[in-house]
């Protein structure tokens, strides 16, 4: 299931195989020279390779203005931190406020828009990344938070915006 390599330096490294989701978590090892003497590792498994990420656009990406548009995003995962999402307009690169949906296990957010001659060709993207924990008890230093260590980022396709008359 796992292995535990030695390193020269003294340090170890934990390896895990075939890891399953329920496995992801909060992880401890204790120092041998040390008592009372604890390092912690999160393990972020997720249940599927990329975010399931719908739009009830047409097949084409086709919008008529004034319609509404609802994007949405959902992603499983195990860890003791908070995933979230974050929405963008990719012409404008604003940040838009999205409706929290998610509950224990997955994080979900979606946005609804209304379409305007302006959004024609443009996109809209989510970004997952994972919030700092509110404890510093047992708190793993490994957790990628604002950096490039977890950087996933779902794009999708450009719209074709028609006029409504």
């Amino acid at each position: 299931m796992y292995d535990l390599i030695t390193e020269p330096t003294g340090s170890y490294d934990l390896t895990v195989k075939s890891i399953q989701l329920k496995q992801g978590g909060l992880y401890r090892c204790k120092a041998l020279r040390y008592v009372e003497s604890y390092t912690f590792a999160q393990v972020i498994t997720f249940s599927e390779f990329n975010p399931t990420c719908t739009s009830n656009t047409t097949k084409n990406n086709e919008a008529v203005e004034a319609e509404y548009i609802e994007y949405s995003c959902e992603r499983r995962y195990k860890a003791n931190v908070t995933a979230k999402m974050q929405w963008r307009e990719l012409s404008s690169g604003e940040d838009i406020k999205a409706k929290d949906e998610s509950s224990n296990g997955i994080v979900k957010f979606s946005i609804v828009v209304e379409i305007k001659p302006s959004h024609n060709g443009d996109s809209f993207t989510c970004h997952t990344y994972f919030d700092k924990p509110q404890s510093r008890d047992n708190f793993a230093d490994n957790i990628p938070i604002n950096n490039n260590a977890f950087n996933e980022t779902f794009t999708f396709p450009k719209l074709s915006v028609y006029c409504k008359y």
